[in-house]
């Protein structure tokens, strides 16, 4: 028998669902998506609107309460289009509540995808920036590598994944490998966020990414070096106004040339 069609009470509250969802305020898509839950729990749209409460339960920093909303649309909707969407969406919510098996299970799942599939390559994406964050920088890279990233991915992961590939090549010290790396990640739309960004990454990593150098300093230089060890982003950002080029910072040698779209790092930390 052919399925009767949805009533326009639930037209309408989906409606308003996808209007919360596409303006990006967590409160009216949370709100929204409960409603049409509360009114049609097994509603034709019930999928839809369980990722739309995930995304903005996530967006209201609530992780425990979108892993439910994720893990409830990925159990009960096992045919949902939005199915794969939501297991990549919940991959980095259960590491940050202590799933990381749970994750990993998932993750293998969506790699197992066809090499076209969008999810596909976001999971991959999602498992070298873990690699990244655990110091497997070689392990990241092979990740990295084995796909290119295009229309499946956003303008926002693509940057992701150039930064990623960037940050990993030079931690395996495959400097000039690096740079052209880094040339790309700058030629993404955010160009000077990016370029904050990599400011950052450069200062608080030093010679070791991360490593202070105090060594045959004056104990009075010794001590401003570990005050300034870190620098935020927001630091970063402030310095990221005219001439971009970089001699000292805060008393390290930097020789960093930011200027335009190519990042010149061959006389990077030389003096």
């Amino acid at each position: 028998a052919q399925e009767a069609p949805p009533s326009l009470a639930e037209v309408r509250q989906i409606s308003a669902v996808r209007d919360g969802r596409s303006a990006g305020t967590a409160d009216q898509a949370v709100s929204a998506a409960q409603a049409y839950l509360t009114k049609f729990p097994q509603g034709r749209y019930a999928d839809e609107a369980l990722l739309a409460l995930a995304e903005g339960l996530t967006n209201q920093q609530k992780p425990a309460d979108a892993l439910k909303a994720y893990n409830r649309l990925i159990t009960d909707y096992p045919d949902s289009a939005f199915r794969d969407q939501a297991m990549v969406q919940s991959l980095p919510l259960l590491n940050a509540t202590g799933n990381g098996q749970e994750a990993a299970a998932r993750m293998n799942q969506l790699t197992s995808l066809g090499p076209n599939s969008i999810h596909r390559n976001q999971a991959l994406l999602w498992k070298a920036q873990t690699l990244y964050g655990d110091k497997k920088y070689t392990d990241a890279i092979g990740v990295l590598k084995s796909f290119q990233p295009g229309e499946d991915l956003s303008e926002a992961q693509q940057t992701s994944y150039a930064r990623t590939l960037a940050l990993a090549t030079w931690q395996t010290g495959k400097h000039s490998e690096a740079r052209p790396l880094f040339d790309r990640y700058l030629k993404h739309e955010d160009a000077a966020e990016n370029k904050a960004e990599v400011l950052m990454r450069l200062y608080n990593g030093g010679a070791n990414w991360g490593a202070v150098k105090t060594e045959g300093l004056h104990p009075m230089g010794a001590m401003m070096q570990e005050l300034t060890a870190n620098m935020t982003l927001e630091q970063a950002e402030r310095l990221v106004t005219g001439d971009l080029y970089f001699d000292y910072v805060n008393g390290r040698s930097f020789k960093v040339d930011l200027n335009g779209d190519v990042v010149d790092l061959w006389f990077y930390e030389r003096d």
